[in-house]
């Protein structure tokens, strides 16, 4: 097995997003319980306790939101790389994605990997200030490549921060 890829602090960045966001959905749902029952009693909104339909769709909103947080974090993990591995007699790649306790583990013909794009400096954040103030001042630099791979909905997420352990197979692979 060659070592190929490891996502380093990269991936610890993402554990502590993905568990904020089981923490954040945990809140969300929590309001949108709360805010189930108790929906117009505030001074603000009235004093009055708003409808039942008005009080579920308004609580069934931000409870929907808390459980978005987490399947968009859930499916975010499940395509980024954390480890890369070469199993070059069986021509396989072992791939590791992250899962919100521990890895997700692919074994994937080196054949079922598709094209490649590179993804550098994308940020809507610089856009805006850019826009604003006449001057781009860039705010995050998060280079990344989506790999297609056979079979897959969403692309495979590498993220160029990460440590590159064999350039040489990387390139050849993943053109760099």
């Amino acid at each position: 097995m060659v070592p190929v890829y490891r996502a380093g602090w990269q991936l610890t960045k993402v554990r502590i997003v993905m568990a904020a966001s089981l923490v954040g959905s945990a809140l969300f749902l929590w309001w949108g319980f709360d805010a189930a029952q108790t929906h117009g009693l505030n001074p603000g909104d009235g004093g009055v306790l708003a409808p039942l339909p008005e009080r579920l769709a308004v609580g069934g909103l931000i409870a929907s939101l808390g459980i978005a947080l987490a399947v968009a974090m859930w499916l975010y993990g499940r395509h980024y790389a954390a480890r890369i591995d070469l199993d070059p007699d069986k021509k396989q790649i072992h791939l590791a994605t992250v899962g919100f306790f521990w890895n997700n583990h692919h074994v994937i013909p080196i054949a079922d990997l598709g094209c490649v794009r590179g993804h550098g400096d994308i940020n809507w954040g610089v856009v805006c200030v850019a826009a604003a103030t006449g001057h781009f001042v860039p705010l995050v630099d998060a280079p990344w490549k989506s790999v297609r791979i056979v079979g897959w909905r969403w692309p495979l997420i590498i993220d160029q921060q990460g440590v590159v352990l064999h350039c040489k197979v990387m390139q050849i692979l993943f053109g760099g």
